[in-house]
């Protein structure tokens, strides 16, 4: 949330980017969501997050997971919007 990180600069509101090191290994997965509000995009994003931690540890993201899919996204949007909700003023 907030400032842009210069590696995703070209990102309009919110982008998931993978983040390697020197040698090309994975460094980390970055989910970047400019507007603590902004529920829409972060759900986006965290789908987007899914899949690049699927394609990682081998588990094909196809239909036939739909299931598995669906429950660790929303792993993800539920500790997503736990750290997004501090930031949003009533």
């Amino acid at each position: 949330m907030g400032k842009k990180p210069p590696h995703i600069e070209n990102c309009y509101s919110a982008c998931c980017d993978t983040v390697v090191k020197d040698d090309d290994s994975l460094d980390h997965i970055l989910v970047w969501v400019e507007k603590p509000d902004n529920y829409n995009d972060m759900v986006h994003e965290t789908l987007h997050l899914t899949a690049r931690i699927f394609e990682l540890v081998n588990i094909p993201f196809t239909s036939e997971n739909d299931e598995i899919i669906a429950y660790y996204q929303n792993y993800w949007v539920r500790k997503f919007w736990h750290k997004m909700s501090n930031f949003i003023k009533d």
